[in-house]
Formats: structure tokens, sequence, C-alpha cells
């Protein structure tokens, strides 16, 4: 029962990624819905993304 923890423990482990580190991708997502104000104006609100 004690090494099954302790698999289960590592497993869980190595699936942990560290914070702020995310793939191009993922930023691109993220970055989706907030338009750059100062790329495109247009989209913004006296310099806040709407």
């Amino acid at each position: 029962m004690k090494k099954l923890l302790i698999a289960v423990f590592i497993i869980f482990l190595s699936g942990c990624m560290q914070v702020g580190e995310f793939s191009p991708e993922r930023h691109a997502q993220h970055e989706l819905g907030r338009p750059d104000c100062e790329v495109t104006p247009e989209k913004c609100i006296h310099g806040v993304p709407w």
C-alpha cells in the first residue's frame, strides 16, 4: 500500500508544470479576446480593452 501511494504521488508530481510556463498556443488563446490598444485602438475605450 505504501508503494502504491508513493507511485501515485510521483505520477502527480511529474504531471505538474511550473507556474507561468505556457506554450505559445496557450498564450495566443489567452490574448485572443484582449486587443492591444496601441495596435487596434478601435477596440479600446480610453486605453481599456472591452
